[in-house]
């Protein structure tokens, strides 16, 4: 027992020299420190923030390359003393996040600057797309009000929202 663990030690610097670089070929093909040895990176982060004359709004969601799901929102109790909110954790299939991404692209998610007016009473949209999800992937954030070209993400995210059951379908 002792031996075994003396030399379970000993080697241990030999698996550090051994491992291959992170970013080579070798990498890239290893189970421990390739690209898809994690599928877990962010997609979308979407995130809606503001008020209206009927109270606050907060909506977030994050969807992930494997299929999982965070969604949150604010819930407006109608006193003003205070809201409530829910967290909703789910998995959709892989397939159904590339359609998503396909759809964001489609609707101009990686490209659309910021919106550049201020409106009163309309939460702000922010939504960080990552088109080609990876450890160095590339993002693009940017905010906006759901109308005129933005529109179009706006609807893409709630049809996806709907779809998978996550909303209560009060966002605007």
């Amino acid at each position: 027992m002792k031996t075994s663990l003396w030399l379970a030690l000993a080697s241990l610097p030999l698996a550090f020299v051994l491992a291959p670089r992170p970013g080579s070929q070798a990498a890239a093909q290893s189970p421990l420190l390739g690209a898809s040895a994690i599928q877990f990176e962010p997609v979308l982060i979407y995130d809606q923030a503001g008020g209206t004359l009927t109270g606050p709004v907060r909506q977030t969601l994050t969807v992930y390359n494997n299929g999982s799901v965070r969604y949150s929102e604010l819930e407006d109790d109608g006193t003003l003393s205070g809201s409530t909110g829910r967290s909703t954790y789910a998995s959709v299939s892989p397939l159904d996040v590339k359609l998503l991404v396909r759809e964001l692209a489609a609707a101009g998610a990686d490209s659309l600057p910021d919106i550049t007016l201020t409106v009163s009473d309309v939460p702000l949209h922010t939504v960080t797309f990552v088109k080609k999800p990876g450890t160095d992937a590339k993002a693009h954030s940017f905010s906006f009000y759901p109308f005129g070209a933005y529109g179009d993400v706006f609807g893409v995210i709630q049809a996806f929202i709907s779809a998978h059951g996550l909303g209560t379908g009060s966002s605007s």
